[in-house]
């Protein structure tokens, strides 16, 4: 928004408008269907829901962590 105001200690990143490899999140999807969703069949929706659920409730901090972890996101200045 135009409107927005950004504080001087702050720099805006901007992202191109499709970029799924720079979302953190699209790399956990990934990894949840390479690992806990893959070369499974499910009875209805519930089973999906219930099958990600699941898959999410094993996913440890250092995981997420692990999985997420890109140099543009992790790297100070």
């Amino acid at each position: 928004s135009k409107s927005l105001r950004v504080p001087s200690s702050m720099t805006l990143l901007f992202l191109p408008p499709y970029s799924p490899e720079l979302m953190p999140m699209e790399r956990v999807w990934a990894w949840m269907r390479q690992h806990t969703l893959s070369n499974r069949v499910f009875a209805d929706e519930e089973a999906i829901d219930a099958a990600v659920a699941a898959s999410w409730n094993t996913l440890t901090p250092t995981r997420l962590q692990s999985i997420t972890a890109t140099s543009w996101i992790t790297h100070e200045n």
